[in-house]
């Protein structure tokens, strides 16, 4: 499997996973619409640092809750098709 193939397939399961949780918020379940740092680097497959940078960049829009970092399901939608296309 070459590298373009690989990636390909990643992403169609990133989505994949990312559209059950967008599912499960549309069905009223209790489920928080946002992910944290360390949930949303493991999700999108890399380090909290590189999504740090991509919010320095503003690649990605993050919302600060205390201390920690919150993401929107929809902007990590967003994040992942310019990942995708990049």
């Amino acid at each position: 499997m070459d590298t373009h193939s690989y990636n390909q397939s990643m992403f169609q399961e990133l989505f994949k996973k990312l559209e059950a949780l967008e599912n499960k918020q549309k069905q009223g379940t209790p489920d928080d619409p946002y992910l944290d740092l360390k949930d949303t680097a493991k999700f999108c497959a890399c380090s909290k640092r590189t999504l740090e940078r991509d919010m320095d960049k503003g690649l990605l829009k993050g919302y600060k809750h205390g201390l920690k970092w919150k993401f929107k399901l929809s902007d990590i939608r967003s994040y992942m098709e310019s990942r995708r296309t990049s």
